[in-house]
């Protein structure tokens, strides 16, 4: 009995193990199946076992990616390579698709960019180096130069400019800025839309035959760039730093004083001509700077005084446009270009009532231009050296069919 109870006991041990098995069975049977199998199902998975060792990135980043659903390879938010179909190649930081944060971009004719993007614009500090030789340093506002910055001019024969600090819009050359040309002249005031044009100091380097000495002295200030900065790679940070104001704004100490072979254009420049003032108008002017200290005195804030452009949009100078007085004014400027026409020489403010233009208005422009192009130089230079010859690997995206 006693063995034939034992046996009971154990056959319904074994029994019930039996059933708690079978509920198992029939309560998880396709958890307990994929745990067997260990292979979760990656999309791209096949693809990833075609590729071929690579340094970087590795097979892991490169799963990873596939697995976050980009089995096509095309990054389109980190940092990649873009190859476009007219030749361009983007090589920096994209998002969402588009050229956004660092990077450089190199057009197919030789141009190229080093700076800040915004949504595929360039915005920010930055560089543009183009094929003729020109280079712009600066602001960049959604694609367009605009903000300070400076320009180094093409070195062709053509080309009469040789560089440029100061302020831009749109584009174009706006606000205040100094420019200095190949032949010696320095132009310092105001500009609007890429012309000279409002108060200003010109002067003017003229070689003449009757004139061998000033024909010498220009020759040695073209040799000694005097007005040039040595911006852009001619000198490292610690030779600009030490650069003092004197030299930034060409290194002349008297700007309304006429030397051998220098003529000085001081007053009003209008669409990029001289145009004198006569007294009438000197006089209005000097009021209305006057009456514009007063407001600032109790205001208490700074103004910019004649550094604007639109020095001959004024309620005083339309309304003397339609006097005798500013007809007269006319009259004389043309028979002056005339006369000077015939004598091979450009005008002088000595043949004109002095209208005298404040030098050190622009020259916190000047300053701020030159400095914003040292900080930009900068960023571009960190950029090159980052991505300059980066083995990309498969972080490249090819559009097919897509303009740049």
């Amino acid at each position: 009995m006693e063995v034939t109870a034992t046996t009971q006991r154990m056959g319904a041990k074994v029994y019930m193990d039996n059933l708690r098995d079978e509920g198992r069975k029939k309560g998880q049977p396709e958890a307990k199946k994929e745990f067997q199998l260990g292979k979760p199902v990656v999309p791209g998975a096949e693809y990833l076992a075609t590729i071929p060792h690579a340094p970087w990135p590795s097979r892991a980043m490169l799963k990873r990616r596939i697995v976050l659903g980009t089995p096509e390879l095309i990054v389109k938010n980190g940092v990649t390579r873009v190859f476009y179909p007219s030749g361009a190649v983007y090589e920096g930081e994209v998002k969402d698709g588009k050229r956004h944060g660092n990077g450089m971009y190199k057009w197919t004719e030789g141009d190229s960019y080093q700076g800040m993007w915004y949504m595929g614009l360039p915005h920010g500090l930055g560089v543009a180096e183009y094929a003729s030789g020109a280079a712009y340093v600066g602001e960049w506002y959604l694609g367009d130069r605009s903000g300070n910055g400076m320009y180094f001019f093409a070195p062709h024969p053509d080309e009469p400019h040789k560089e440029y600090a100061g302020q831009w819009r749109e584009d174009m050359m706006h606000g205040s800025g100094k420019r200095l040309s190949k032949d010696g002249t320095v132009y310092l005031g105001g500009w609007r839309k890429g012309m000279r044009h409002g108060d200003g100091i010109c002067r003017v380097a003229r070689d003449s035959f009757f004139n061998p000495l000033g024909a010498a002295a220009n020759l040695v200030r073209r040799t000694r760039n005097t007005g040039a900065t040595g911006r852009f790679g001619e000198l490292d940070a610690k030779q600009k730093h030490e650069v003092d104001v004197e030299q930034l704004m060409g290194g002349i100490k008297d700007w309304h004083a006429e030397e051998m072979g220098i003529v000085v254009q001081e007053g009003r420049f209008v669409h990029d001509e001289y145009e004198p003032r006569d007294r009438g108008e000197i006089k209005a002017k000097k009021m209305r700077l006057k009456r514009q200290a007063k407001e600032e005195e109790k205001s208490g804030r700074p103004g910019t005084g004649e550094s604007m452009e639109d020095d001959d949009a004024t309620a005083e100078e339309l309304a003397e446009e339609n006097s005798k007085a500013a007809m007269k004014s006319r009259k004389r400027l043309q028979r002056l270009r005339a006369l000077a026409k015939r004598e091979g020489r450009p005008l002088a403010a000595k043949d004109f009532p002095e209208d005298e233009v404040d030098v050190e208005i622009f020259e916190p422009f000047v300053q701020a231009a030159m400095e914003v192009s040292d900080a930009s130089e900068l960023v571009g230079k960190k950029i090159r050296a980052k991505y300059h010859k980066v083995n990309f690997n498969f972080r490249v995206h090819k559009y097919e069919g897509q303009v740049a």
